[in-house]
């Protein structure tokens, strides 16, 4: 209970979900805030969204572009594995019916500090666009 404080706020792409949310993730149990080192990507708790083969891209730049972001993001998404393009309950809805683009399960992005690049803080509600957009552009 005394680790909530230090939670952040995520924008989720959910796989049957109508709408992305922000949603906020806490840290690992084992994450150690007195050791002194900022929470990364990697520090927060997925489990409630992903299993432990999940692949996190960090990005700098607006996809297919050389246009540098204020802050980088991270995007967590499941391992693709031929298992899991079995059948169409697996892909997201809300990506395939809004970008026209297929990914395979949930879809998590964590925004990182400006001035350290490792460190996560909580995506604003102002933002969800640019996210939005962002992950259209990283999907293809």
């Amino acid at each position: 209970q005394g680790l909530i404080p230090f939670a952040c706020w995520a924008l989720i792409f959910e796989q049957r979900a109508l709408y992305p949310r922000r949603v906020r993730v806490p840290p690992n149990e084992t994450w150690d805030l007195d050791c002194g080192s900022s929470a990364n990507t990697e520090d927060f708790n997925l489990d409630n969204w992903f299993c432990e083969d999940r692949i996190i891209t960090s990005i700098s730049c607006f996809p297919g572009t050389d246009c540098r972001l204020r802050n980088g993001y991270d995007i967590v998404t499941l391992q693709p594995t031929p298992e899991r393009y079995g059948g169409p309950d697996v892909v997201n809805d809300y990506i395939r019916r809004k970008f026209s683009i297929d990914i395979i399960g949930d879809l998590m992005v964590f925004k990182r500090s400006q001035l350290d690049h490792t460190r996560v803080v909580s995506v604003t509600s102002p933002e969800i666009p640019l996210v939005c957009a962002m992950v259209q552009r990283y999907a293809r």
